[in-house]
């Protein structure tokens, strides 16, 4: 690009170098520096004569350096960027007269005690870590009453029209005012009457992951724990009731075989294995989508649709590497890939994880550890019309998510080390070494000490008032709200043919 001439004493022109792309602005000085403006852009100031070619070697030299004007900044971090225990961040600080006395190079540790000295320099270590955001609610089978909400008049086709845990995206960034989770009556955007969850009926749902979960053996896990609240809420006035943690148990079909009283989370229970299939046209899985994860895998697009996979008990979610997608192929600055880093790599780096849940048609609460197999046994069995049972309400589900990623505590400084990491179509059949906890949605451990919670930055509501003004205070994590009144069940007796 030509030389613009800024006034009598500067002239600027923009170029672009070790993929920066930065503004030339050459003056009456003797040194060379790079800069950082508020609105991102990258300034290299230089000498009138000093060539471009030494100009050049300097920005790639000082890549790693952006100069601050304020005590705190963002930063953009490409997401192809290893995750990482450990990484040496590298800080600098200037004197006001570093730059008339060519003092660039002239450096001390953490202060300039020697004052032929004008750069203090410190180092401080920090981790690369992932992100697990955007947990949404895309679909619910209740139709048709939830039919139209969730996609196009007369077709399959999804309207991309979501429940979001919250108002915020994953920078804290407000981006929607309504349809959060959990629904509540009231939360339906037509029958303003309708809301609160069915069991019986499948919520279909996704997250997002952005790092180095891209593995066969990666994948995403869900504990569930239950709580029963009353119909006319827990909130009044300034008193707010805790929500009562709760015990489910539920009839039906497990392996062939009628049983009752079954406990979710019990052993019987984890053998009650709801499958999915990627290629469901009820998922909502874009073609795009199956092209990019064939392509990067070396897999063909009718094997990732048409394989079927454990996904969910009532008890427990694991999404595992196969339902999950990549969806990284615009995110680079600009929409521009620079030279050397390898597009699949950028595709791959973010994922989109599919996954469904539901509670048992029949399903009843019990507060947590009342013994109903002692009860049952001195009773002479259940009826499900015992007084110890939850009436008039609902049951409220909270989400801990946790991501298990294999190899991540192999990773180092330089990038992956091999182990515990597999590329292409391999990382389908091979055994890494035992995927460990990385990511968390919650963050309970560490929210308290400044750390991040999703659903705190997400700005999940923590109070809702239903259809019927019932006001209902929640906790992080509440996702779903279930009837003990309806269900599919019910459903199908009222309006069945039989």
């Amino acid at each position: 690009m030509a030389e613009r001439r800024k006034n009598g004493s500067e002239t600027e022109k923009w170029l672009e170098e070790a993929g920066i792309s930065f503004k030339l602005i050459r003056s009456r000085r003797k040194s060379l520096a790079i800069l950082l403006q508020r609105d991102g852009t990258v300034v290299a100031r230089a000498p009138m004569r000093m060539p471009e070619t030494s100009i050049r070697t300097f920005i790639r030299e000082k890549k790693p350096w952006i100069t601050l004007h304020q005590d705190s900044t963002k930063f953009y971090l490409p997401i192809w960027v290893n995750e990482t225990a450990a990484v040496g961040i590298d800080f600098r600080a200037r004197a006001i007269n570093c730059d008339a006395n060519d003092g660039l190079e002239m450096e001390e540790v953490c202060a300039n005690a020697d004052n032929t000295n004008y750069v203090a320099v410190d180092t401080k270590n920090a981790e690369v870590s992932g992100r697990l955001y955007n947990l949404n609610m895309y679909d619910y089978s209740d139709y048709p009453f939830w039919l139209d909400v969730f996609r196009k008049p007369k077709s399959l086709e999804l309207k991309r029209f979501a429940y979001h845990v919250g108002f915020n995206n994953q920078n804290g960034e407000k981006v929607r005012s309504a349809f959060t989770l959990p629904t509540v009556d009231g939360s339906h955007p037509y029958m303003r009457n309708l809301g609160v969850l069915k069991p019986g009926y499948t919520s279909r749902m996704s997250l997002i992951t952005i790092g180095n979960i891209y593995h066969g053996t990666d994948y995403v896990k869900i504990y569930p724990t239950f709580y029963y609240v009353s119909k006319k809420g827990n909130v009044n006035g300034s008193d707010i009731t805790k929500l009562e943690e709760v015990d489910l148990y539920y009839n039906g079909t497990i392996n062939g075989k009628y049983r009752n009283v079954v406990k979710v989370g019990s052993d019987l229970d984890k053998q009650n294995v709801k499958k999915m299939m990627l290629g469901n046209p009820y998922t909502g899985v874009t073609d795009e989508e199956f092209n990019q994860k064939a392509k990067i895998a070396g897999l063909k697009p009718k094997d990732i649709r048409s394989t079927t996979y454990d996904v969910y008990t009532y008890g427990e979610i694991t999404i595992p590497s196969r339902m999950s997608t990549y969806i990284g192929m615009d995110c680079a600055p600009d929409e521009v890939i620079p030279d050397g880093v390898d597009p699949d790599r950028v595709t791959k780096s973010k994922q989109k994880w599919y996954f469904e849940y539901s509670l048992p048609s029949d399903v009843h609460a019990v507060k947590k550890g009342f013994d109903v197999t002692k009860y049952a046994h001195e009773n002479g069995g259940i009826d499900y019309k015992e007084d110890f049972w939850k009436k008039d309400g609902y049951i409220v589900v909270n989400f801990e998510i946790v991501t298990f990623e294999a190899g991540f505590k192999n990773i180092q400084g330089d990038g992956d080390t091999g182990m515990g990491w597999m590329e292409g179509a391999e990382i389908f059949d091979k055994e890494s070494e035992t995927p460990i906890p990385h990511l968390t949605y919650t963050n309970r451990q560490n929210v308290d000490y400044g750390y991040c919670s999703m659903y705190k930055m997400e700005d999940q509501p923590l109070r809702k008032i239903d259809w019927h003004k019932a006001q209902f205070a929640f906790r992080y994590g509440d996702v779903l709200m279930y009837s003990l009144d309806g269900s599919a069940k019910k459903d199908y007796r009222s309006y069945g043919t039989h």
